[in-house]
């Protein structure tokens, strides 16, 4: 199946920065929730770029609706998907009044595709710190969106 096959037409999409050490444990299914202090508002489907050691797109999680809650509460989340996590997330929010947790509904893998080849595509591509939004007429949308998905992991503990 083509990754394009996976998104519909009122589908949010955007690029989502994440080391891989995160993304590793959210294949395992160690990690259920992706947590941070500005997100989108709704479910959304993100392309994995992962940063530093891979520095590729290699695949899409998709997100449910987030929790958006003080920092204690979602702190409270992080600590009852990884037991010991309460102090770290708190400490990552800082002083924001609030953060999200965002709930992993499935993930989906295909074959990299590296900085290189989105320099290609797109000269001015850059990475991003956090996350920016796919539109279909973005050069990078059209780079992927043909991408045969070979794998989807399901994270059905959430």
């Amino acid at each position: 199946m083509e990754l394009q096959q996976l998104i519909g037409p009122t589908d949010s999409v955007i690029l989502l920065s994440l080391q891989e050490p995160y993304f590793n444990k959210i294949l395992s299914g160690e990690k259920h929730y992706e947590y941070r202090k500005r997100f989108k508002k709704h479910s959304t489907k993100a392309l994995i770029y992962i940063s530093k050691t891979q520095k590729q797109v290699v695949g899409m999680i998709q997100f449910g609706q987030p929790v958006i809650d003080r920092v204690d509460e979602i702190a409270a989340i992080a600590e009852r998907d990884q037991p010991g996590h309460y102090d770290a997330i708190k400490s990552y929010l800082g002083e924001a009044k609030q953060g999200y947790a965002i709930p992993v509904e499935a993930v989906y893998l295909f074959e990299p595709v590296t900085l290189a080849e989105l320099k290609r595509q797109d000269p001015s591509f850059s990475v991003p710190q956090s996350y920016r939004g796919i539109q279909p007429s973005d050069p990078i949308w059209e780079l992927v969106r043909h991408l045969e998905v070979k794998q989807r992991v399901i994270s059905d503990d959430c």
